[in-house]
């Protein structure tokens, strides 16, 4: 008996001794686990989604307050304040849930105004949250300090908590004072109850244009450090280019297209190449048929003198139109020469130039007429006729006679 009393104080010395250890230092709430983090004087514990802990979490605390009397009406109105917007109004940095504290010095300075109420407004919504401040002592001129709690959850950063007043009757007067008109959110910060700002307007550094780098600048002093796509977009109101490497728009370019033509023939019909020489200033013209609309003419002015009887090799690589000393100076074989007249014998003139002569009749040669004439097709000419005759011995001869 007496061992198995031993056994059971041991067994109760031990559970006493695991729920001083669990009560002293409580690693776990609902079974979730808590941060080591030792706390810093005034934080609070709160969870954090993203680590999935209990820690520790410094509150975040705001507060505005009224700084001119608001004399009441009927219908609620916004306090003058130094909060957001100038009213006793304020935003809320973060999502989760926040505590709201309205505090609101209410004075009936003519009776019977009915009871004089402070109300929440959140969101800027048309209607108050549940649950009001109120001093009810309307028949009697009387001043009160009266507080209301709120819970509010935000879903959005920046959400708007504003106080308002009214008096619940037309007659007497009230009046919503500056001394302890206050308004106070107390929330936890961090974790993921913290959003990034959905208004750019909110943002703060901008106009620190090095965090940026990615940015492209309004002002144009950041140049592109790639090529761009505009996705089939169009860059639109360009002022037309002046200078090298600027941008030409579409008028600037389709009022000054006569003076780029570009002659695409490949040497059809009504398309010639030519010196003009009707012009003081020498000049090539271009001209031809366009599509076979009407007749075109453009003209280009090389910097070099042009004159008749010159071979225009149009602009290479290089852009250069280059001119030969005489109209044409190059080889070439029979059949590259250009179509003359059928059944036509070819020779070289005294100049050098190429002739034709028609072909003779039948019967007729071409025949010459010396080394400084043209030749010709005549009748071949008569003349004496030699004939050879052989003599073959079939018997021997001697002597003289046959």
């Amino acid at each position: 008996m007496g061992d198995e009393l031993e056994r059971i104080e041991e067994l109760e010395r031990a559970v006493a001794t695991l729920r001083g250890r669990r009560l002293s230092n409580a690693d776990k709430i609902q079974g979730r686990p808590i941060s080591a983090a030792a706390p810093n004087d005034n934080e609070l514990i709160g969870w954090n989604a993203t680590t999935r802990k209990f820690e520790p979490k410094a509150p975040t605390i705001k507060t505005a307050r009224a700084t001119s009397n608001l004399t009441l009406t009927t219908a609620a109105q916004s306090i003058v304040g130094d909060g957001d917007s100038t009213k006793v109004r304020l935003l809320i940095p973060s999502i989760g849930d926040w505590l709201i504290i309205g505090t609101f010095a209410l004075e009936v300075t003519a009776t019977d105004p009915d009871r004089l109420v402070g109300q929440l407004f959140v969101d800027d919504s048309g209607s108050p949250e549940t649950g009001v401040a109120a001093f009810s002592k309307g028949d009697v001129l009387d001043l009160a300090t009266v507080t209301q709690h709120w819970k509010v959850t935000t879903t959005a950063v920046n959400t708007p908590v504003e106080l308002k007043a009214l008096k619940m009757a037309a007659g007497g007067t009230g009046l919503a004072k500056t001394e302890h008109t206050t308004i106070t959110a107390i929330g936890i910060a961090g974790g993921t109850t913290v959003a990034a700002p959905t208004d750019h307007g909110l943002l703060d550094g901008l106009g620190d244009t090095s965090d940026h780098a990615w940015a492209t600048l309004v002002d144009g002093s950041r140049a592109f450090t790639g090529s761009q796509s505009m996705g089939s977009n169009k860059l639109t109101s360009l002022t037309a280019g002046s200078a090298s490497g600027e941008a030409v728009e579409y008028d600037q370019l389709h009022s000054n297209a006569a003076d780029h033509t570009q002659n695409t023939d490949t040497g059809t019909t009504q398309t010639t190449f030519g010196i003009d020489t009707d012009a003081s200033t020498p000049k090539l013209r271009l001209s031809g048929q366009s599509g076979g609309t009407g007749d075109y003419t453009t003209y280009l002015y090389p910097a070099v003198l042009l004159t008749d009887n010159r071979l225009i090799i149009l602009p290479n690589a290089a852009g250069v139109v280059a001119l030969t000393s005489d109209l044409h100076n190059q080889a070439h074989g029979p059949s590259q020469h250009t179509e003359g007249t059928a059944w036509r014998v070819v020779y070289q003139d005294a100049s050098g130039d190429e002739q034709e002569i028609a072909l003779g009749s039948s019967a007729q040669v071409l025949t010459s007429n010396g080394t400084s004439s043209a030749p010709s097709f005549q009748a071949a000419g008569g003349g004496a006729v030699e004939h050879e005759a052989h003599i073959t011995l079939v018997h021997s001869v001697s002597g003289t006679a046959f």
